[in-house]
């Protein structure tokens, strides 16, 4: 098993922690061409990162599948702001990634994504992780919208009223409740404008991947 990708995710990637955050990891692996072709072995598809019991880790068909369907916890590691780990295989991929992305995927599996965190919200009595839920339901829609307006995501967010306000619903989302309805709506529309508008392909590169992959497990 070769280590491909360890990148930073979660609060401290998005600049959304507070002193006691813990670092949050995903990475990507390959297993070898003989595990692939082995009628007697089955690929391990993920595994825990060791040390870390919360994060995973994709092996690497798997992970550029995902990645062209557009699932947001894919692209992540890809647009993350540090690395940990990253061979020269990872670097490939990651200077590669805008062709990944497609419209219609980046629109409906951010959006599709929102949706999951906004179930899992329960906002009529909002409890410890109602906060966490709402502000990945904002972010995914932002991240979504840049796509598609700019085909770049910062994953990191820059200092500035979202960030500002982001932060203030995670620590206090009883009292920034109403915020938090205001940014729902407005998000919800930016990625619809987006969508209209965008100049992302309609597919993903499926051929260059399938290239990428025999190439590096030849």
């Amino acid at each position: 098993m070769e280590n491909v990708i360890t990148a930073l995710v979660g609060s401290r990637a998005h600049g959304l922690e507070h002193p006691d955050s813990d670092y949050d990891w995903r990475g990507v692996f390959k297993e070898p061409l003989n595990v692939h072709l082995s009628p007697f072995r089955k690929v391990k598809n993920n595994h825990w990162i060791e040390g870390d019991e919360d994060n995973t880790a994709y092996e690497l068909i798997q992970f550029i599948k995902g990645c062209c369907q557009s699932n947001p916890n894919y692209l992540e590691v890809v647009y993350a702001p540090e690395f940990k780990n990253l061979s020269p295989i990872g670097k490939e991929l990651i200077d590669n990634k805008h062709r990944f992305l497609s419209a219609q995927r980046v629109f409906d599996s951010h959006r599709g994504y929102a949706m999951n965190q906004y179930k899992k919200m329960n906002l009529f009595e909002p409890d410890d992780r109602t906060a966490k839920f709402c502000v990945a339901y904002i972010r995914s829609l932002h991240n979504g919208a840049q796509l598609l307006k700019h085909g770049e995501m910062t994953i990191n967010l820059p200092e500035g009223k979202l960030k500002d306000d982001l932060l203030a619903i995670k620590y206090d989302f009883k009292g920034n409740k109403k915020l938090a309805m205001v940014y729902f709506e407005q998000k919800q529309k930016e990625i619809i404008d987006a969508m209209a508008s965008t100049k992302l392909p309609t597919q993903a590169e499926q051929l260059y991947w399938e290239y990428f992959i025999t190439k590096h497990y030849a």
